[in-house]
């Protein structure tokens, strides 16, 4: 969990404590199955897209790592690293 939260703050410049706060929520992804590339992998493309935004505010761990959010945000890797078919499927 704290490579995971240094990550977070060396790839967005912020400045997350190691606190138990920040650092329950990324353990319990890796608990619940998730690997610590599928972790950096939504921090790297939650920065892409929200940077220069709005959003860019909500690059924190209780946005990144609440559960609801995580699976979503994994489902988007995955629909971002298949591979196209050459049409859309409905």
């Amino acid at each position: 969990a704290k490579q995971i939260l240094r990550h977070l703050n060396s790839s967005c410049k912020l400045a997350f404590r190691e606190v138990a706060t920040n650092l329950n929520l990324i353990a319990s992804r890796l608990k619940s199955g998730a690997r610590v590339s599928d972790c950096i992998a939504i921090i790297d493309m939650k920065r892409a897209e929200w940077a220069g935004t709005e959003q860019a505010k909500y690059l924190r761990p209780s946005t990144l790592f609440r559960a609801s959010n995580f699976e979503q945000y994994l489902g988007q890797i995955g629909q971002a690293t298949r591979p196209r078919l050459g049409g859309d499927i409905v």
